[in-house]
């Protein structure tokens, strides 16, 4: 009886360490964090995520493999997103659990994020209400498809890709506060810094989503 279980209990953790393994590729937590807010093309994750297509179908399906991704055909297109809000979840609960026990990911994050490209003294309800008022511009420089999925009421939508092009779009009077998605998302910091050489008074708004 003993030796059964133990095979079982041997077959069911061998399951489980599949998941753990998809997740031990620093270029797959990349995916997963990009799917996380909007799905996405083959081709679009490879650009985000600065790999090849070649490389970025072989970490795909591995995630589908451990059926932490789906797919689905739009057109001429496969859009690939996460499984489930399990999954999205189990992501979360990844970045907390890094966060409070591993210092090397604060001390990373310290080092990269500056505080003079925070608007302080400002939380996030009245940055809201003085952007409703007109007082503030507030920029989602995240990719079209993710401010298709979901983005702050009023916010004006210029990806970063496109901000030198559309830039004379933006007010020279007003301030602008960029914002992306999660703590570790550094594209709002480029174009603050873009923004700030250009002459306007520009902030990063941290983690609204």
């Amino acid at each position: 009886m003993k030796e059964k279980k133990n095979n079982f209990q041997v077959k069911i953790f061998e399951q489980f360490s599949l998941i753990g393994k998809a997740l031990s590729s620093s270029s797959r937590l990349h995916i997963i964090d990009l799917l996380h807010h909007a799905e996405r093309t083959v081709e679009g994750l490879a650009q985000e995520a600065s790999l090849t297509v070649a490389n970025t179908s072989q970490h795909l399906q591995i995630l589908r493999q451990t059926g932490i991704v789906l797919s689905r055909r739009k057109g001429n297109f496969i859009l690939y997103r996460l499984a489930s809000t399990d999954v999205s979840h189990l992501w979360q609960t990844v970045q907390t659990v890094g966060r409070k026990h591993l210092k090397e990911i604060e001390k990373t994050v310290s080092a990269h994020f500056t505080r003079k490209h925070e608007l302080e003294k400002l939380d996030y309800v009245e940055i809201i209400r003085r952007t409703n008022a007109g007082e503030i511009v507030l920029l989602d420089v995240r990719p079209e498809e993710e401010f298709q999925h979901a983005h702050i009421e009023n916010a004006t939508s210029i990806p970063l890709k496109v901000l030198k092009k559309r830039f004379a779009e933006l007010p020279q009077n007003k301030i602008i506060v960029a914002y992306c998605c999660g703590p570790y998302c550094v594209i709002s910091e480029e174009a603050v810094k873009f923004l700030r050489k250009k002459g306007l008074e520009a902030y990063r708004m941290p983690d609204p989503f």
